[in-house]
């Protein structure tokens, strides 16, 4: 559903221009359940930088990141 307005679309990111657009909260869950290289890639520049790809968030949004420890994370299977 989400993928329909637009959110992940090449054309625009909106949560991240939402997050541009004034002060807010992104919170990013589950972080250990992250598996593909190109999605950990993102995560420093997000979480440190606030930025996603061109789109640098409002001066007073806060990004908080959570995730369980790898060793009581349950196991997820692998991607093929």
């Amino acid at each position: 559903m989400l993928q329909n307005l637009g959110v992940f679309s090449p054309r625009g990111m909106l949560w991240a221009t939402l997050h541009s657009a004034s002060p807010g909260l992104l919170f990013l869950d589950e972080l250990t359940w992250i598996q593909r290289e190109d999605v950990w890639a993102i995560v420093p520049a997000l979480v440190l930088d606030k930025v996603a790809g061109q789109t640098a968030f409002h001066k007073d949004c806060l990004v908080v990141a959570a995730g369980n420890k790898p060793e009581t994370a349950q196991k997820m299977p692998q991607q093929s």
